[in-house]
């Protein structure tokens, strides 16, 4: 799956992009609030199976880009708490996927 571009930032097309793509341009909040709603969703025990997985991803995705920008709008006491759940149910969000 390919990363979805960061909040904040024009999104660069790649150089051949598929006729299919879907690119997003959001706001941090607007991420921070897509992860808390994936990471809802896939906690239900019936949501299981490729979408979950895609859900997963795309929440990782923008998990990732959200921590690599660090927005200074959000006060640092609260990501640290996010940045912890994050990772805690997403894994390792500094390692490159």
């Amino acid at each position: 799956m390919r990363p979805i571009p960061s909040a904040g930032r024009p999104a660069q097309a790649p150089e051949r992009a598929p006729d299919e793509a879907i690119w997003l341009l959001i706001t941090p909040e607007v991420a921070m609030s897509l992860v808390g709603q994936l990471l809802l969703a896939l906690r239900h025990p019936g949501n299981r199976g490729p979408t979950a997985a895609i859900a997963r991803d795309v929440a990782r995705q923008l998990a990732a880009q959200f921590r690599r920008i660090d927005p200074p709008s959000v006060a640092p006491e609260f990501k640290e708490v996010i940045y912890a759940e994050w990772e805690r149910e997403l894994g390792d969000l500094n390692d490159g996927r």
